[in-house]
């Protein structure tokens, strides 16, 4: 996955900035949600692991999509992916611009775990602190797994989890003794 990320990164960092100098990141947000949506079908990837392939012949097949989904830089960025053999990356190009564009934007993604559901006002409130112990704006996704017993487990991007459930605890105690 790191040789993905890395190959993809700057296809990313390029995105994002061209988008931000022309004010137009939310819309360059939308257009990689499409063509990622339009990878991902089992049409066109058979069509891309084909060693027929011929990428002249697949963007004049994309051009009734490219129309809908996609402004003239869309599909240029489109055309430099599929010449340059990389719109296998799209998945990771876009996770990599949402990424860039949170951070931009002082923008925290917290997944919340919790044993049972937490009403609305339960989850403004925690939210709440969190946006105000990391002084960041929180994107938070809540989930529900009954098998923490209690507690909550509290994930910040791929590297930092803060764990304060009931299993965990039990878990440390059972190593102690």
């Amino acid at each position: 996955m790191s040789e993905l990320k890395t190959l993809a990164r700057p296809y990313a960092i390029a995105a994002y900035e061209f988008s931000r100098e022309r004010n137009m990141v939310d819309q360059w947000l939308v257009m990689l949600v499409n063509i990622n949506a339009l990878v991902l079908t089992e049409s066109v990837q058979a069509i891309l692991h084909s060693p027929m392939f011929d990428a002249d012949k697949f963007l004049l097949m994309l051009e009734p999509f490219a129309e809908k989904a996609l402004d003239a830089y869309g599909l240029n960025f489109l055309m430099l992916l599929v010449v340059n053999r990389r719109l296998h990356l799209i998945s990771v190009i876009l996770e990599l611009f949402q990424r860039i564009k949170a951070e931009a934007e002082d923008v925290l993604s917290v997944r919340i775990t919790t044993a049972v559901a937490l009403d609305v006002s339960q989850q403004n409130m925690l939210v709440e602190k969190l946006a105000h112990q990391w002084k960041k704006n929180i994107s938070p996704s809540f989930l529900v797994n009954d098998a923490i017993l209690a507690g909550i487990v509290i994930g910040v991007g791929e590297d930092y989890v803060v764990d304060g459930s009931l299993k965990t605890r039990l878990m440390r105690l059972k190593a102690k003794f």
